[in-house]
């Protein structure tokens, strides 16, 4: 069984956040295990050949907890060069801890390792060849020396063609010169008729196409990651240059009560347009506002549920 490293979750369940190999990486969502939890510990665990052994337990204090909410947290690690393994905790999308834990001892040899092993091995084995072919050779027979015959030079070979008649150079066949007439005064086209052209049917302009932007949060949160504010202001431009109505549609993710879900959907479809309002966006725009919750999932799979925490922008068509 491939060596693995774990977080312990809620103290009873183990989820691997990156497997032992190099240059692996690996992400996991979770959250504080009560509303209003200022201190966690995420306790890292390594699994090979189905035994479980501590590797490190990271000590986060001074979370920003919520009375109402457990606090959303990202955790992320990768394993780089040299040996060691980079944790980073992101609370709400933004950087909160970062540590360094040394997991050299739980890889194998590198690539470039096991390359010049190899390497070594096959020089070595080149050198036991050529030593034994060198040590079988019978003593009798001389070691064949190249024989060099020399050749006499061959006469060079010229190859030379007969001058060309002087009287075809100096008096080429031409062709007659092209008469003037047809050079000056070439075949035209008329002109177009400029009623033609003032009267012609004009193309209408390009009709909008209405589109849909889509908003992703963490767990359980309904505040909008910086990221996601840049992408917003770049929404408001485009609903700036037209008018169609607007639709927001509050989804997430498909644990949790219906009533809990609903409100979440609600709050995160609040926070989308109370957004938009303030980058110049009239409110009378957002004809609809619809608090999903759960009921239309992008997916089901348990560790893909990222993709349901979403706020949809629906322009309308009129």
């Amino acid at each position: 069984m491939p060596t693995s490293i774990q977080v312990e979750i809620e103290h009873r369940r183990y989820v691997e956040i990156v497997p032992a190999r190099r240059e692996a990486h690996g992400r996991l969502y979770i959250t504080t295990m009560e509303p209003g939890q200022h201190r966690a510990l995420i306790k890292l665990f390594v699994e090979r050949r189905s035994r479980r052994m501590p590797l490190q337990t990271i000590d986060v204090r001074d979370l920003p907890a919520d009375p109402e909410r457990r606090v959303p947290m990202q955790l992320t690690a990768r394993i780089l060069p040299g040996g060691r393994m980079r944790v980073r905790l992101y609370v709400e999308g933004e950087l909160f801890v970062e540590r360094l834990v040394p997991v050299g001892h739980l890889l194998g040899p590198s690539r470039g390792l096991l390359a010049a092993a190899v390497l070594l091995a096959l020089l070595a084995i080149g050198t036991v060849v050529w030593m034994l072919r060198a040590t079988l050779r019978p003593a009798d027979e001389p070691p064949a020396r190249p024989s060099v015959e020399a050749e006499e030079p061959a006469d060079p070979v010229v190859d030379a063609e007969d001058p060309p008649d002087v009287d075809e150079i100096a008096d080429p066949d031409t062709e007659d010169p092209p008469d003037v007439d047809a050079v000056t005064e070439p075949d035209a086209e008329e002109p177009p008729d400029v009623d033609e052209i003032a009267d012609s049917d004009l193309t209408d302009e390009p009709a909008i196409t209405p589109e849909v932007h889509t908003v992703r949060f963490n767990p359980e949160s309904a505040v909008l990651r910086s990221a996601v504010r840049v992408e917003l202001v770049a929404v408001a431009r485009r609903l700036s240059q037209h008018e169609l109505p607007v639709r927001l549609d509050g989804h997430t993710a498909i644990a949790g009560t219906a009533e809990g879900r609903r409100v979440l959907s609600r709050r995160r479809a609040e926070a989308v347009r109370d957004f938009l309002v303030g980058e110049g966006v009239e409110t009378q725009r957002f004809v609809e506002l619809r608090a999903l919750g759960a009921s239309k999932p992008l997916t089901r799979e348990p560790d893909q549920q990222q993709r349901n925490r979403r706020v949809e922008i629906v322009e309308i068509e009129e």
